[in-house]
């Protein structure tokens, strides 16, 4: 099979660039409402997908015009220029965007460069070698226009083109479809978290919300909780697990630290042998623990061990919360830990200490209070809430397997090392 290198100027037959531009050189500002044209920038585009959507700011339909003389269409390639350098992102919607600080648009000549490819071939180490040799910048790599086009693709047929863009192209698909599945579960599971254990809105006998049908309600330290239900400190309902690990215990194992944790799931790092790995505290983990950073985003600390552990252990920046199930729901506590007012309750206790992500140990966490009912009375909502925490695992795993195919597989078809053979092509439909 016949690869071709070409340059991405020959490939490309726009290259929208309005870096440069700001609202107040076109004689205005940001829009003040969120009813206008998304400004997209560098900072809004990691790991193939839109990120930190709340800081997007909005144009007015006149700046739109004045700034986005060439516009962004469906199928164009975002890619930032610096800070990072190389992320990119395939814009697939119909919806009118603007290019603010650091970002690309790169519009491929079909006939030669299937678009879906070009997403795929950003992704490979060849292209972020392409891009960083060809950049300026110590501290922050950037690259310029003029030096971007000068970067080379390695193309195959463009029947093989649609395969590997394809794939590619629906497993992020796919990956985009359980993010927004695990987000809709996640938004269910707190508002019924919220409405039964906080506003104490969980259905009575009659299958009417306790406390709007008037159920008896005591006097506690947070106030009005109901009849029978007693106030509990975290630091009552689970066991700090803090003991170390001896070299001489364990062989093998795979070792947890504080950059594994990414919004719940595991990033995981292999070492053969214990006495290899970093830091000072190994504590074993097991299934149902709840691993708690501390020197994470307040919204980024918690995440959940949902597999069997028995070879985990973890650093020492990361404390073990094993819930006493006797008590409380491991789940239904995670739940409580994720949720914004215990956040925000970080988020406060963060703002009074200093550094990037400052440190929030258990003794800080241990004083979180809440009410609970007597064990075995709310047995059946438990079981809804767990399920629908089990529900956002299975698919946070799922994901995981589709990150890993697609980061091990793609780059050995884009190199060539596994072929396909295009008498016998079919496209791939994750």
């Amino acid at each position: 099979m016949k690869y071709n290198i070409k340059t991405l100027g020959d490939c490309v037959e726009l290259v929208i660039d309005y870096r440069g531009k700001t609202p107040k050189k076109l004689g205005g500002d940001w829009s003040e409402v969120k009813d206008g044209y998304r400004a997209l920038s560098a900072k809004n585009i990691k790991e193939q997908k839109l990120v930190n959507k709340d800081s997007i700011r909005y144009l007015s339909e006149e700046l739109y015009r004045k700034w986005m003389k060439e516009e962004v269409i469906k199928g164009d390639l975002l890619l930032t220029s610096e800070g990072p350098l190389g992320e990119s992102l395939l814009w697939d919607s119909d919806e009118k965007i603007v290019l603010s600080q650091r970002l690309f648009a790169i519009r491929p000549k079909k006939e030669v460069l299937y678009p879906k490819f070009l997403a795929a071939f950003a992704q490979s180490s060849f292209f972020r070698y392409e891009l960083e040799a060809r950049a300026t910048g110590t501290t922050v790599l950037g690259i310029r226009q003029p030096e971007l086009l000068k970067t080379k693709l390695i193309l195959p047929p463009m029947e093989v083109q649609k395969f590997i863009g394809d794939l590619h192209y629906n497993i992020n698909s796919k990956l985009r479809a359980n993010e927004e599945i695990i987000d809709q579960l996640e938004s269910i599971a707190q508002s019924l978290f919220e409405n039964w254990f906080i506003n104490f809105e969980f259905p009575n006998e009659e299958g009417k919300q306790y406390k709007s049908s008037e159920g008896d309600m005591v006097d506690s330290e947070l106030g009005k909780i109901p009849k029978g239900w007693k106030i509990w400190s975290l630091n009552e309902l689970v066991d700090n697990i803090s003991q170390s690990i001896k070299k001489k215990e364990k062989k093998q194992a795979i070792f947890l630290n504080t950059s594994d944790i990414l919004e719940g799931e595991f990033l995981h790092s292999n070492y053969s042998d214990t006495s290899q790995m970093p830091g000072q505290a190994k504590k074993l983990i097991q299934k149902d623990d709840i691993l708690y950073s501390e020197i994470r985003p307040a919204n980024k600390r918690f995440a959940y061990v949902d597999f069997d552990a028995k070879d985990y252990v973890v650093s020492t920046k990361l404390m073990v919360l094993r819930t006493k199930q006797e008590i409380f729901s491991s789940k239904c506590l995670y739940l409580f830990l994720k949720n914004i007012k215990t956040i925000e309750q970080l988020q406060r206790a963060a703002e009074s200490r200093s550094g990037t992500f400052p440190q929030i140990t258990f003794k800080e966490i241990s004083l979180f209070k809440f009410a609970l009912p007597e064990k075995g009375f709310f047995d059946g909502n438990y079981k809804i809430l767990e399920h629908l925490v089990d529900l956002q695992l299975n698919l946070i795993r799922e994901n995981q397997v589709f990150r890993s195919l697609r980061n091990t597989l793609i780059p050995k078809l884009l190199s060539g090392e596994i072929q396909i053979p295009l008498e016998k092509e079919e496209i791939l439909n994750v």
